[in-house]
């Protein structure tokens, strides 16, 4: 959906308004006669007319209908001829197609002009390139040298040849003598040239090559102001139908032989744009007025050649029709290959050089250090090979250890699998220290029943107490031996007691720590997922910076060119703001016609670029946008309105 061919529908609709406006005033008793008379005839003309409807149609289908339209030249004259009806249905259907036809012509006319246009400002990109840095300008003399010493051998070797007039009559000179005129020819030639290029010899090679930069550049520019030109010609000046935005409620404002004229005028303009265009001697003022002084003279011309006998300066209907037929055909056949090929031509003679031109001696350093890499590469073979085979075994080792592993770890956790839980002690260790303490203070007090330790008695019931006690952590028994053994510890060690209550203070010690490394472990336990996420994470992070430096040294197809085509369309913005900031506004306050054709190009290139980027339905307000920008009815001002509101709206999928 391009922005051509949204303006090729909307004119390919107001004509079908137009069409049936007028067969609306043909009265029926007409199109019944003409049709007894011409079975043969119209169903053709009507079948052309729907294929030429709709959108853009190539150009070689649009010359294959209108072929066929000229060969009923000869049936619709012999019926005009022969009824007294005017003919007016059957003119109505051949101004149609016509109509359409023009329509068509005028999109590949414009769709061609403006992609010539548009490549053309990376050529003055790459001359702007050579001249702003040295570097770059001795590179291009460097990548010149070949051509321009072959183009000087050359020219020595014509200069020879036009000065070679009597070698051939000395047939029976000796091989010496042969070879000394050979040798004076080839002095004579290179002083014969070394004369005419007297003032390039006083500069430098490095000048001279910026000089032919400049040069092509100039020519360059010159070709795309010229191409610009016109099509902002052609579209201020083609086809001046008065369409509304609102194809549905929009009315039709011209009359029958206004927009014949406006048909046969757009006609007209197209040809004679097609054969000015490529004149670069003239500027754009000159060209201009060429173009309109031509159109001015081929209107009167054809008023005057289809001029009804009679009736003064009446035109018939039918020869014009068939006359802006006659002249389609040329500008499809002739008139846009031919500006096509002499584009082409240009373009090569002003762009930038070819890619061998280029880049041999990129070429040539390669081939020449071919020896050297190979060498180096086959005496460090073993070692290369072994930094494979060890970059390889480290990215296995880390997607198994650190990745695998550490993922496995995550879901065994989500499931609460038991091998996968975070534990600082044995599941069972606690309650076999809490038993064998509780066993060690019963036994402790069973074994001293003649000691006070602070069990009223030793029965069942008294050592249950006892063994609450203990799970509460009271071991009042165990301290009071203790506090009597300290008074005599001689004693107490001989017998024991001290010892005792020494180990099992012991063991109440590793069962106290034990009760807080549980508490620990149900912490942990409780944050297992947080730590299966945080032993991922630093694998996660380094698998992410690998795969974005990797993707951004191989490139992609989305996503890694993302913000070089953001920066081409700011570029393009960036363009299109100076195009309407820096323009040469008439009094109408409206572009000129090479900034509107520079404005229109610029756009499509926007276009193009947005529709990779924006979606769908963004991109189809866009579209809209755009054909706001290109409205220069509305004036510059207006215009620079729709720019910023193009910057702020879409800045989200432009500038992040």
């Amino acid at each position: 959906m391009s922005l051509i061919g949204d303006h090729v529908r909307r004119l390919d609709s107001y004509v079908d308004r137009l069409q049936l406006a007028r067969l609306s005033v043909v009265s029926q008793a007409d199109i019944n006669t003409e049709i007894e008379t011409l079975e043969s005839v119209h169903p053709p003309l009507v079948a052309a007319a729907r294929a030429l409807s709709g959108g853009h149609i190539r150009p070689h289908r649009v010359l294959d209908h209108l072929r066929r339209v000229h060969a009923l030249q000869p049936a619709i004259r012999a019926v005009d001829v022969d009824t007294t009806r005017d003919g007016r249905y059957t003119a109505s259907l051949l101004w149609l197609v016509a109509s359409k036809a023009t329509v068509q012509t005028f999109a590949s006319v414009m769709a061609s002009m403006v992609e010539e246009t548009v490549p053309l400002s990376d050529g003055i990109w790459y001359w702007d390139e050579v001249l702003g840095s040295a570097f770059y300008s001795g590179l291009y003399t460097v990548q010149t040298a070949p051509a321009r010493w072959a183009r000087y051998v050359e020219s020595i070797y014509h200069t020879i040849r036009r000065t070679n007039t009597h070698i051939r009559a000395e047939g029976e000179d000796s091989l010496m003598a042969r070879w000394r005129t050979f040798y004076t020819l080839v002095q004579d030639g290179v002083r014969e040239r070394s004369v005419s290029q007297a003032k390039q010899l006083i500069l430098s090679p490095f000048q001279l090559c910026r000089t032919q930069a400049r040069a092509k550049r100039r020519g360059l520019r010159k070709l795309r102001e010229m191409n610009a030109c016109a099509v902002g010609l052609l579209m201020e000046e083609g086809l001046l139908f008065d369409v509304d935005e609102d194809e549905t409620t929009a009315a039709v404002k011209e009359s029958p032989d206004e927009w014949q004229d406006i048909v046969s005028r757009t006609v007209l303009l197209m040809q004679t744009v097609l054969q000015h265009v490529n004149d670069l001697d003239t500027d754009l003022t000159g060209f201009e007025d060429n173009v309109f002084s031509t159109v001015e003279r081929g209107i009167e011309a054809m008023e005057d050649s289809l001029a009804v006998e009679g009736t003064g300066h009446t035109v018939n209907p039918t020869d014009q029709a068939y006359q802006v037929v006659q002249q389609l055909i040329d500008i499809l056949e002739y008139h846009l290959p031919h500006q096509h090929e002499q584009c082409a031509l240009l373009s090569r003679e002003y762009t930038r050089p070819g890619r061998l031109t280029r880049y041999w001696p990129a070429g040539l350093a390669l081939l020449l250090s071919s020896s050297t890499i190979l060498n180096v590469l086959t005496n460090r073979r073993a070692e290369m090979v072994t930094w494979v085979q060890e970059l390889g075994s480290t990215i296995t080792d880390f997607w198994t250890n650190w990745i695998i592993q550490p993922l496995a770890r995550l879901i065994g956790t989500i499931r609460h699998d038991e091998k996968s839980e975070v534990a600082l002690m044995s599941k069972n260790s606690l309650d076999a220290d809490f038993a064998s303490l509780e066993r060690m203070v019963v036994d402790f007090v069973r074994q001293r029943p003649s000691q006070d330790l602070g069990a009223s008695s030793h029965t069942p019931d008294a050592l249950d107490l006892v063994r609450q006690a203990v799970r509460q952590g009271d071991l009042t028994p165990v301290l009071r031996a203790y506090e009597r053994d300290l008074q005599r510890p001689f004693v107490g060690a001989i017998r024991g007691d001290l010892i005792t209550a020494l180990l099992i203070q012991i063991q109440k010690t590793k069962v106290d720590v034990e009760v807080a490394i549980s508490g620990i472990n149900s912490i942990l336990k409780s944050q297992e997922l947080v730590f299966a996420f945080i032993g991922l994470t630093p694998s996660i992070l380094v698998s992410y910076s690998a795969v974005q430096w990797a993707a951004g040294v191989l490139g992609s197809r989305r996503g890694l060119r993302q913000g070089q085509r953001r920066g081409e369309i700011v570029r393009s913005l960036r363009t299109i703001n100076r195009i309407l900031t820096s323009s040469h506004d008439s009094r109408t306050g409206v572009l000129s016609y090479k900034d509107h054709g520079l404005l229109m190009c610029e756009a499509e290139t926007l276009r193009r670029r947005a529709q990779q980027l924006l979606p769908g339905a963004i991109y189809h307000e866009f579209h809209d946008d755009l054909n706001d920008l290109l409205n220069v009815r509305a004036g510059v001002a207006q215009q620079m309105k729709v720019l910023d509101q193009i910057r702020w709206t879409y800045s989200k999928w432009i500038s992040s």
